[in-house]
C-alpha cells in the first residue's frame, strides 16, 4: 500500500536538525543536518515505497531553497543513496557529498 509506512518514523526525521545531547547540538551545522534528515529518511523506511528518492530529493530541495546550487549526476545521487540505505554511508560521509555537490570545501568548519 502506498504511502506512509511509519509516521512517527518520518517525525522523527523531521526532528533531526534539533536533536541535541547534554546540551551540545546533535548536528551542529547546515549540511550535517540536512544529511541527517535524508540518513533518516533513507534508513527508517519511512515510506512503503521511495524512501532514497524522497530522501534525495529532501535534501536537494533544502540545499536549493537555501541557495546554494547542487550539481550531481543522476548516478552519483543514486549511487550515494544506495550507499546510505544499506549502511555503507554515514552521516558524515553524506555531508561530504552534499558539500561536493555545492561545489564548496568539505572541510571548512561552518559546513
Amino acid at each position: 500500500m502506498p504511502g506512509i509506512k511509519d509516521a512517527g518514523a518520518l517525525e522523527s526525521a523531521a526532528l533531526r536538525p534539533r536533536a541535541s545531547a547534554g546540551g551540545q547540538d546533535a548536528y551542529p551545522t547546515f549540511f550535517t543536518k540536512v544529511a541527517a534528515v535524508g540518513f533518516a529518511i533513507a534508513q527508517g523506511h519511512v515510506f512503503s515505497d521511495g524512501n532514497k528518492r524522497t530522501s534525495l530529493a529532501t535534501m536537494l530541495w533544502t540545499l536549493r531553497a537555501n541557495s546554494y546550487r547542487i550539481t550531481p549526476s543522476q548516478d552519483a545521487g543514486t549511487t550515494v543513496m544506495v550507499l546510505v540505505a544499506t549502511g555503507n554511508l554515514t552521516i558524515e560521509g553524506l555531508r561530504v557529498a552534499l558539500i561536493h555537490w555545492c561545489g564548496l570545501n568539505p572541510g571548512e568548519a561552518s559546513l
